[in-house]
């Protein structure tokens, strides 16, 4: 006797111990980066401090992370759309010569993540995004 052949997919039978196995997690969309929340050298951040509140966004080069959680920061000056570059400020009694901003802030001031400018000098897209949510909360 032949087999019929049947319209139902055949299912072969397997030793399946799921307990044992482990799975790796699918996502599914665009690679997001992982985001880092300690701030190093040479990090971007985004702050705010109530004594520039007439600037936004205000964003500034980590120079140096301190001990007691206090940043070295340059300042840089720009738009959300913009370019970004240091600002500099004239040096007393020296007529023509310029310095970099640089200023000592506390690390509680900084609003976002880390970032680096993109190759155009300009802040990255999520940067931008993030900057547009915290502006209704500090501005109103």
């Amino acid at each position: 006797m032949a087999k019929q052949p049947t319209d139902r997919p055949q299912l072969e039978e397997h030793a399946c111990n799921t307990e044992d196995e482990t799975f790796r997690q699918v996502h599914i969309g665009p690679k997001v980066k992982e985001q880092r929340t300690e701030v190093r050298e040479r990090d971007m951040v985004a702050t705010y401090l109530p004594e520039y509140s007439t600037h936004w966004p205000q964003v500034g080069c980590i120079r140096s992370v301190h001990e007691d959680k206090s940043l070295q920061i340059e300042w840089y000056t720009g738009t959300l759309t913009s370019k970004w570059k240091e600002v500099k400020v004239p040096v007393k009694g020296q007529k023509g010569r310029k310095q970099l901003w640089v200023e000592t802030i506390d690390s509680s001031s900084v609003i976002l993540p880390p970032f680096s400018l993109t190759a155009g000098e300009k802040l990255p897209l999520q940067t931008v995004n993030g900057l547009r949510e915290k502006h209704s909360s500090y501005f109103q």
